[in-house]
């Protein structure tokens, strides 16, 4: 601790693969394998948990006591404002994988696994888009996908795209009133997404969708506030 001030950032870069949706995960990945013959050509990628990178900043700063006068109101303003602590954790993610499907022909391909399988588009680009020009309508280059003209599964593979990344800063403030040796009193105010930040979920990736490439769900929660007394003894 230094100046009544504790830090702790930790950046994390990883990268997980793996060929079928995490089921506890719920992702954007289809369920069952497509081409069990080319089980690593058609559906090993990014797993659906995969945020490449994760920067998380950790405080806890102890306020200090305003200077006021022994006696009066002064005295009465210094002692409601001492000993309260303000801690926070921010993190900034980059956004998870997502596939672009073409689930309009999944009812010729999928066989046996009726409602199960989702099958991808066809791919002509990488569907970059420049930072400048991606935006909620238009989260990537949907040019670069097309519904292939005959049943078949697509080329685009799984997993290809990457959504929205995530900011969000989570505040506590708090206090603690010792009452004895053994007993003290902690007041506490927490806010999850203390700014309200707005956390848009994946894009649509159905190909033949009229909203194709658009943003039009949220992921997260907005700001949550509790406050909080404990005893303790």
């Amino acid at each position: 601790m230094s100046h009544g001030l504790v830090m702790h950032v930790a950046y994390t870069y990883s990268h997980m693969i793996d060929e079928e949706q995490d089921d506890l995960f719920g992702g954007e990945s289809p369920y069952f394998v497509e081409d069990r013959y080319n089980i690593k050509g058609t559906m090993r990628g990014s797993s659906d948990m995969d945020h490449r990178h994760v920067l998380s900043v950790g405080y806890v700063y102890q306020l200090p006591t305003p200077a006021g006068s022994a006696v009066g109101a002064g005295h009465v303003l210094s002692e409601i404002a001492r000993d309260w602590r303000l801690g926070g954790m921010t993190t900034f993610r980059t956004g998870g994988p997502f596939s672009v499907l073409a689930d309009e022909i999944d009812s010729r391909v999928e066989g046996p696994y009726s409602g199960l399988i989702s099958t991808f588009g066809d791919c002509l680009g990488n569907g970059a888009l420049s930072r400048s020009a991606r935006n909620r309508v238009s989260w990537f280059n949907t040019s670069d996908y097309v519904l292939q003209s005959v049943p078949s599964i697509g080329t685009c593979g799984r997993n290809t795209l990457f959504g929205p990344p995530l900011t969000q800063f989570d505040l506590s403030i708090n206090r603690t009133f010792n009452i004895s040796e053994h007993k003290r009193l902690e007041a506490r105010w927490d806010m999850l997404n203390a700014f309200n930040t707005t956390h848009f979920g994946y894009p649509d990736g159905e190909v033949a969708d009229s909203t194709f490439g658009v943003i039009s769900s949220l992921a997260g929660d907005p700001r949550t506030m509790q406050f909080a007394l404990k005893f303790y003894f």
